[in-house]
């Protein structure tokens, strides 16, 4: 789930561009009809034009929906696959590129190409007649290669680059000047760098969920993610998801001998395998196989908290993770409610982000836009939720928090304890520490709440980063709570949301806590990972280091350094 924001940057900035505002307001009166009925909604329940135009306006142009060529055999096609994104790293420096130690030579067609790497990078360039070096054709990093073999006299390497955005490409051609032995030890030598302390030829689990997002999943899948998992050597098993929980149910009885899980879908299937995994025989085990999500949904919130807001939307580089991506411990937490207990790795809302991401589930064909409607809508009617909240709060202080983050955020430690470290013999699951009549401890937070959201992640969507102070594995939970306030002021903080900047708004709160405690009305949305839930009392509690992904640098791909009101940076 998301609330879009990259339309209205204009707005978070003191530089107004009034060609935008001229363009925005046609669309936010005929939003405010609809909400305030002064035009009758048509059959699918809002005016089908307004709708349009809104959808046509905040439509990005990046990324492209479509992908095109997937990753082939020989020369590698220049639209090859790939969304269409800024580059998440700089150009190899010339220090990265002359400290080559390894060299071979081949000739694909009447060209002859010299490979190299280092302990950093690998380039591909052409060779002039009289042997010097030409002009380079590819420069990536070791962490980009996926594969390298010699069978013969042919050589293939496969790797992803990215410039303009991330292509998978395929060189296949044939030994010039080395024999078969020498060329097998260059490439069991590329090998061992790209893939150090890493497992090669990965045993997969793979859940595709064709419902999700925009319906491209299997298109994605297909041409995209499935090419280079192939070209990456790994065994798969696929799932091709046909009904609400049929993750839950096919994780319930998970072979435990899967290096990873991938997840082709929005948010929504990463929790239906986490609550397969509670009913495991062996839960232990099952939490300990890691996630990686590959985006294929609207919303993409761990992707982009895993893989940063660049590259977070983009497959290629979410498959690649799958390869490459570091072992990362993460929080879940237990949602209690009506006796029933839900595990959650992402978030759970009440009010109006709930609203937003159940409320426009008619609406898939925008993609993320979609929550941009929504947001508009919510915000016009202004309407406070009638909740109670009750919070065993561990720290409260903006600021202290910030340094604490950073301060653990530099630190980075891999050897994280965990809740299943104490776990007795006869129990399957982490036990519930607090039960609903305690109260030694909690403290009651009362204020007019346009939306409560507590998340174990920092990213929402790519146009909000609710949880700038998330960690993975700090035993803690983020809570986000929004005061109502003017419609300007919430629209004004849409262009900094992306950074997470609301979060020194003086009227959104924010803690981090142990546990909570949720006094609903009955009526209106919860909204659980994403998933529609009865909006009735709940009580959430976290468990350190439950889960598992796979990240690219083994913790979240964002670091938050949006400056306080009034600081020097």
């Amino acid at each position: 789930m998301a609330t879009s924001s990259y339309a209205f940057s204009a707005l978070g900035s003191k530089r107004i561009d009034f060609d935008l505002l001229l363009r925005l307001v046609p669309i936010l009166v005929e939003v405010g009809w609809d909400v305030f009925n002064v035009r009758k909604p048509d059959a699918n329940g809002w005016n089908a034009e307004s709708l349009s135009r809104l959808a046509a306006f905040f439509t990005p142009s990046e990324p492209k929906s479509e992908p095109t060529i997937p990753m082939t055999d020989g020369t590698h096609d220049a639209t090859c696959n790939c969304f269409s994104i800024r580059p998440s790293y700089a150009p190899l420096a010339p220090e990265a590129e002359s400290n080559t130690k390894r060299k071979l030579t081949v000739r694909q067609g009447s060209e002859v190409l010299t490979l190299a790497f280092s302990e950093i990078a690998f380039t591909v360039t052409s060779t002039k007649p009289d042997g010097k070096a030409g002009k380079r054709k590819h420069a990536t990093t070791l962490y980009h290669i996926i594969w390298a073999e010699v069978s013969g006299a042919t050589l293939t390497v496969s790797f992803v680059e990215k410039k303009e955005k991330a292509r998978s490409v395929c060189i296949k051609a044939t030994l010039h000047g080395s024999t078969e032995a020498e060329a097998a030890e260059w490439v069991e030598d590329l090998l061992n760098a790209a893939y150090k302390d890493i497992k090669r030829n990965k045993k997969l689990k793979v859940f595709v969920n064709p419902f999700s997002g925009k319906g491209k999943s299997v298109e994605l899948f297909n041409q995209i993610v499935k090419p280079i998992l192939d070209h990456g050597k790994c065994f798969l098993d696929i799932t091709f998801t046909t009904h609400r929980k049929h993750a839950v149910e096919v994780a319930r009885e998970i072979s435990l001998d899967y290096d990873a899980i991938v997840v082709a879908s929005g948010d929504g299937l990463s929790h239906e395998i986490f609550n397969g995994f509670a009913e495991h025989e062996n839960p232990r085990a099952a939490f300990a196989i890691p996630l990686a999500p590959v985006p294929t949904g609207s919303g993409n919130g761990c992707c982009l908290s895993l893989l940063g807001l660049e590259d977070g939307f983009d497959p290629t580089l979410a498959t690649l993770n799958v390869l490459k991506g570091k072992y990362m411990r993460s929080d879940l937490c237990s949602v209690t409610q009506d006796g029933r207990r839900t595990i959650s790795y992402m978030s759970v809302a009440i009010g109006l982000m709930a609203d937003i991401d159940i409320g426009t589930e008619h609406l898939r064909w925008m993609g993320d836009t979609r929550f941009i409607y929504g947001f508009l809508r919510g915000i016009i009617r202004q309407r406070p939720y009638p909740i109670r909240i009750s919070l065993k709060v561990s720290e409260r202080d903006k600021h202290e928090m910030h340094e604490t983050y950073q301060a653990a955020w530099h630190k980075q430690d891999d050897d994280v304890e965990t809740c299943w470290d104490d776990l007795l013999p006869s129990e399957k699951l982490p036990p519930l520490r607090y039960s609903e009549a305690e109260t030694d401890g909690w403290e009651d937070f009362d204020v007019p709440t346009l939306y409560f959201y507590s998340g174990l992640i920092p990213y929402v969507g790519r146009d909000l980063l609710q949880w700038p102070l998330a960690l993975p594995s700090d035993g803690l939970i983020d809570i986000a709570v929004q005061e109502t306030a003017s419609v300007m002021s919430l629209l004004g903080g849409m262009g900094i949301a992306p950074q997470g900047g609301q979060y020194w708004s003086n009227t959104q709160h924010f803690f981090k806590v142990h546990a909570y405690r949720i006094k609903a009305s009955g009526t209106g949305v919860l909204a659980i990972d994403g998933e529609n839930n009865p909006c009735n009392d709940i009580q959430v509690e976290v468990h350190k280091g439950m889960g598992a992904f796979l990240s690219p640098s083994g913790r979240f791909g964002v670091h938050f350094d949006y400056p306080a009101p009034g600081s020097k940076k």
